[in-house]
């Protein structure tokens, strides 16, 4: 079966459904009102039913089928389209849970924000760790050794191509060291780079 994630078609599916009351938006969920039984008879449910389900992310989805496609959308998505409308949604990179908690779908929980601030904001939550310098899989240099070509650089002992050559890497990988654009986050790195 074919899935389609969150478009503009799929969140003003989920408004309709609002605007008819077979949904509505209660204790930070969308929740339905009614139910179809064996797919024909419908009725009216005497406690709403909150519709999302958690995904492996930790996010509450919603979803829907129509002509063997299911359809996706996330409740955090829908519930800040619903208060602030679709236009406004869609002029925000992400929807983040100002309290790190993803099933809190409640709309003074959802602000927009862009990829960058939504990163900072899960990092300041402990929420995301950023893997940088040795903590990256994929790291070419250790620490000590980015010390070092800075050191070398900074002292004149050797050129960027010199450098490149002693520790095996381009002389682009070692400007970009000695500018500060590779491991600038390190706080020794500010340090270095505040002096000189």
């Amino acid at each position: 079966m074919a899935k389609r994630f969150t478009s503009k078609d799929n969140i003003n599916f989920y408004l309709t459904l609002i605007e008819t009351g077979e949904l509505i938006y209660y204790d930070g969920g969308l929740h339905r009102t009614t139910k179809r039984l064996n797919g024909t008879k419908k009725i009216t449910l005497k406690i709403p039913e909150r519709i999302a389900s958690k995904n492996s992310r930790g996010y509450m989805r919603l979803s829907y089928e129509e002509n063997g496609i299911r359809y996706h959308a996330f409740e955090h998505r829908v519930i800040f389209a619903l208060h602030h409308g679709v236009d406004e949604l869609y002029k925000h990179e992400c929807i983040d849970h100002i309290d790190g908690n993803k099933s809190n779908n409640r709309i003074e929980n959802l602000r927009g924000l862009s990829i960058k601030e939504n990163t900072k904001q899960a990092e300041s939550l402990g929420l995301f760790k950023r893997t940088y310098g040795e903590l990256n899989g994929m790291h070419i240099l250790t620490d000590k050794e980015v010390e070092e070509i800075r050191d070398l650089y900074r002292n004149k002992r050797y050129n960027q191509y010199e450098l490149g050559s002693l520790y095996n890497v381009s002389q682009s990988h070692v400007s970009n060291i000695v500018a500060y654009k590779k491991r600038r986050i390190q706080s020794a790195d500010m340090t270095l780079r505040s002096k000189y």
